[in-house]
């Protein structure tokens, strides 16, 4: 039971990320992938930002970050602007594109929670989060 943690793990990260594509391609968003995700619900729900910021808040290395984002950028979902207090960095914000997905983003959160716990009791998953929560702890560095 515990040697393939990993790989249902990866398993389920994987059978999640085509849900959410293909919930997203039926709404018309087909140039968001999964691997924007965290930054877009993170800026949806508290933007705008600064980079620096924005990596602590999805636990992502700036380096991982930046192409991303540049991608973001190209699509025009988000766009920078000079920080005022500090001339080094940049804000990170929402445009109007951005800021229109949030109704769909939510509907495809919904479909996808509604299906990972269907027939799993309030019970058992206190009890997965508890357990989730462990091994995250048991492997961060």
């Amino acid at each position: 039971m515990k040697k393939n943690t990993s790989s249902k793990i990866s398993h389920l990260r994987y059978l999640s990320n085509n849900l959410i594509d293909r919930e997203l391609s039926i709404r018309g968003i087909s140039d968001l992938h999964t691997s924007y995700g965290s930054i877009m619900y993170t800026l949806l729900n508290n933007e705008p930002m600064t980079m620096k910021e924005l990596a602590i808040r999805i636990d992502r290395d700036k380096s991982t970050l930046t192409p991303l984002s540049r991608k973001l950028i190209k699509s025009g979902y988000i766009e920078t602007v000079s920080n005022e207090e500090d001339k080094r960095s940049k804000i990170i914000s929402l445009t109007e594109k951005g800021k229109n997905v949030k109704a769909k983003f939510d509907e495809v959160s919904q479909i996808l929670n509604q299906k990972l716990w269907k027939n799993i009791s309030d019970e058992e998953a206190k009890i997965f989060d508890k357990i989730l929560n462990k091994l995250i702890k048991n492997l961060d560095i």
